[in-house]
């Protein structure tokens, strides 16, 4: 059936075509949000939801609300100087975020908004342009335009003069008030400073017309005359500048190559070089959509000239970046995609290889490492003892540890969570020094033979233990047990077959570590016992493994080597009764969302609510609010309300994996 859709906005409300969050944002049946007048407190994630009895879906996006002061695009102070009766126009336009709010202030205070009119002559145009008509010397004065909006304010003075004749012309040509704001008086008669040809006629007898210049500076600012006045022949008049806005649209001037390659822990520079006036401000989207400007974060910079650095590349740092240069005039951006080289590793014999996989999502990525046999490698959650050299630690980092030749190959880190899967592959080479190839002939022999006798049995041999012929040939004997199984949690015991009470025994774990009879390890769960018999108790997937026996007999003249390899069972959860896709309920009356799983080892359940609270199941019941968690997984949520609308998730997690089932429940 069609699906019920919603938005979830940033404040965890839910909002429906036949609801109204605010008089400024609303739904329509199609499903688009619309936000009027947007504020900064609408900035902020917003995620469509769209169930139906089949399944539910939900996409997200990021609102940014970008805040710029006005900024008045005229000079802050002007003087213009008029006849009586000319029409005055004076010019107030700004820019900025939200988009500000002009209003004039005339000499004796009046405030005058726009298309207000006042005093019979006194208009502001829509555009922000103050109008006086008819101006006389009772419109003499500092007019003021006041831009605003919520970040900030500014301010412009327009001082205007009127003049009376064409004796207060010429008196007022020669004062201080005309030298001091850099006016001019030009007669009528063309200057030698001026070319004829940039002069329109002008008819002393009509006073509708103005002399127009189309230029009188290199830089082609426009010029114009405000007034006339005529007497036997003559025509003053005062030229006056016309301003000419001084800012420039942000440009992004220079770049590094758009597509970029750095090898892993690798540092990359993305150099993103702008113009503009004002200064543009520079922001940096990352692969993991967070607009970032000009700091020091804890895994990038981003430097004073607009250079993003990341010193050491990961796992979350491929994909696309975006610079963003911005400014009052207007915007540009440029498109930058960094791709992760061969990730190379290389490390001597007998040293720990650590191979970081960093991981970032929602809900967080569960992390598996897989050998270059790609067998699933144990993790150790740092609980006592780690029985493998090769280990995955908690912090999704791999560890392999007295790192030998076998271990070279490619290991692959894979990521997954509810949204998809990601891998990471990282060639580990172990190299052979020296010293290793010069050990004795004798310890090479060993290995060599107990490689040979992996998984059958081998007959006796005989190594000369001293180079002196007085002492006799101990025998060596070598064998290798059938496969041993357990599972996960069980009390295991291995037997050394060739033990008696009249000798020493000796076992050696996977880990390399080696226990004697009557020893014990890992706070008791290893123990020796007098017959010979290994008890490891409360098995779990770390003790797989080869464990060998070696007896020797009282008199050292026979020894007897035993490989016990061990397996443990263990599977990840599986959740087998989880909740429905959509839940649908009427407010107040109780649902119950239940949620059953098996796993070896067993699985701890939780649940997140919408809210992203994290309830975990425990053997005593539990009550959070109107919400009831049973010991067997369930979730009640009792008495509900429209605000318990939203996504809740079973979460089912042991040692080898995790398990999640989710439910959009809908309140009607």
């Amino acid at each position: 059936p069609a699906p019920l859709l919603s938005w979830v906005l940033p404040n965890r409300s839910t909002l429906t075509s036949s609801g109204t969050f605010s008089n400024r944002i609303h739904m329509d049946t199609n499903g688009t949000l619309h936000i009027s007048v947007t504020l900064p407190t609408d900035q902020g994630v917003y995620r469509c939801v769209a169930p139906n009895s089949a399944g539910a879906a939900s996409a997200s996006v990021r609102l940014h609300v970008s805040l710029l002061p006005p900024v008045i695009q005229q000079p802050r102070e002007e003087r213009l100087l008029f006849s009586v009766g000319w029409p005055v126009y004076a010019h107030c336009s700004a820019r900025g975020a939200p988009t500000p709010i002009l209003r004039w202030q005339i000499p004796d205070g009046t405030l005058v908004r726009p298309s207000q009119f006042l005093n019979g002559n006194i208009f502001v145009l829509s555009n922000g342009t103050l109008h006086i008509h008819n101006v006389g010397s009772k419109d003499t004065g500092n007019y003021e335009c006041t831009a605003s909006n919520a970040v900030g304010t500014t301010k412009r003075t327009v001082t205007i003069a009127v003049i009376d004749g064409e004796a207060k012309a010429k008196k007022t040509s020669n004062s201080s008030f005309f030298n001091k704001v850099r006016t001019s008086v030009i007669p009528s008669q063309t200057s030698t400073a001026f070319s004829p040809s940039k002069f329109s006629p002008v008819n002393p007898s009509d006073r509708s017309k103005n002399l127009s210049i189309s230029s009188i500076s290199p830089r082609g600012n426009s010029t114009r005359v405000a007034s006339s006045s005529h007497t036997s022949g003559k025509i003053s008049t005062v030229l006056q500048p016309q301003p000419v806005s001084p800012f420039t649209k942000a440009h992004i001037v220079s770049t590094s190559p758009s597509a970029t390659t750095v090898n892993y822990e690798g540092t990359l520079n993305l150099y993103c070089s702008v113009s503009g006036n004002p200064p543009p401000t520079i922001l940096w989207r990352t692969p993991t959509r967070k607009l970032d400007n000009r700091g020091q974060r804890r895994h990038h910079t981003v430097f004073d000239n607009g250079t993003l650095l990341i010193p050491a590349v990961g796992e979350g740092d491929e994909g696309e970046y975006i610079c963003y240069a911005e400014n009052q005039a207007g915007q540009d951006s440029m498109k930058f995609t960094n791709d992760r080289g061969h990730n190379f590793i290389k490390v001597q014999q007998g040293e720990t290889a650590t191979i970081p996989c960093r991981t970032t999502g929602d809900p967080a990525p569960t992390v598996t490492w897989f050998s270059p046999s790609f067998i699933i490698i144990p993790q150790n959650l740092g609980s006592g003892l780690s029985s493998q050299r090769v280990v995955a630690i908690s912090d999704g980092t791999l560890e392999v540890s007295s790192a030998q030749k076998i271990d070279s190959g490619n290991y692959t880190c894979r990521a997954s969570n509810s949204a998809g899967i990601r891998s990471m592959v990282v060639t580990l080479e172990v190299e052979t020094s020296n010293a290793t190839q010069s050990l004795p002939t004798r310890t090479v022999s060993l290995l060599q033979h107990s490689q040979r006798g992996l998984g059958m049995p081998d007959r006796s041999h005989s190594i000369n233990s001293s180079p002196s012929g007085s002492v006799s040939k101990p025998t060596v004997s070598t064998s290798t047990s059938p496969l041993v199984s357990t599972i996960n949690g069980e009390t295991l015991r291995l037997h050394c077959p060739a033990s008696t009470t009249r000798g020493s025994v000796s076992w050696t774990m996977p880990s390399g570590k080696i226990l004697s009879r009557g020893d014990s390890g890992d706070l008791g769960r290893y123990v020796v016992q007098e017959d010979g018999t290994l008890i490891i108790k409360q098995v779990s997937v770390f003790d797989r493994g080869s464990y060998i026996c070696r007896f020797s007999s009282h008199d050292s003249s026979s020894v007897s080597v035993t490989t016990v390899p061990v397996i443990v069972i263990a599977y990840p959860p599986r959740i087998t009764i989880g909740p429905s896709p959509v839940t649908y309920t009427r407010g107040g009356v109780a649902v119950e969302l239940p949620c059953m799983a098996i796993a070896t080892p067993r699985a701890t359940v939780s649940w997140e609510t919408p809210d992203l609270t994290q309830l975990r199941v425990m053997g005593q019941p539990r009550i959070y609010g109107n919400l009831y968690l049973s010991p067997q997984g369930s979730l009640v949520i009792q008495n509900p309300t429209h605000r318990d609308t939203g996504f809740y998730r079973c979460i089912a997690k042991n040692v080898i994996g995790v398990d999640s089932k989710a439910t959009y429940l809908h309140v009607m």
